[in-house]
């Protein structure tokens, strides 16, 4: 995936669902990117204090969101629309649907990343 190869050895956040596929997680892993999986889920959200923190301590080098679907990326905008250097990040998403509703939200890159499952 050209889009993964500048993310190598950045810390990224993958937002995921309940039951997600770890190749991708584990490939950026193997490459050697910080890699931290966030599940979201369409009625049970992530708690909110768990997103803070995490963004609290990465917020500033977090170099990539990769998301997978639209609850994620609703959950993903909801979390961050107040802050605007987070809408600067690299967003990578999975469909052109996505990259569009990205970029209506606001989300200055937001990339069509298709992810091939091997």
């Amino acid at each position: 995936m050209p889009a993964l190869k500048k993310c190598i050895k950045a810390p990224i956040l993958v937002l995921c669902g309940l039951s997600h596929r770890p190749y991708l997680i584990n490939q950026l892993r193997e490459s050697g990117a910080e890699v931290q999986c966030m599940p979201v889920y369409y009625r049970r959200r992530t708690p909110r204090l768990y997103c803070q923190r995490f963004l609290q301590s990465h917020g500033e080098t977090l170099d990539a969101i990769m998301i997978s679907s639209r609850a994620a990326l609703d959950y993903w905008y909801a979390l961050v629309n107040t802050q605007p250097a987070l809408l600067t990040k690299r967003v990578l998403l999975q469909s052109k649907r996505l990259q569009c509703d990205a970029k209506h939200y606001g989300f200055q890159t937001a990339l069509f990343a298709p992810m091939r499952y091997t």
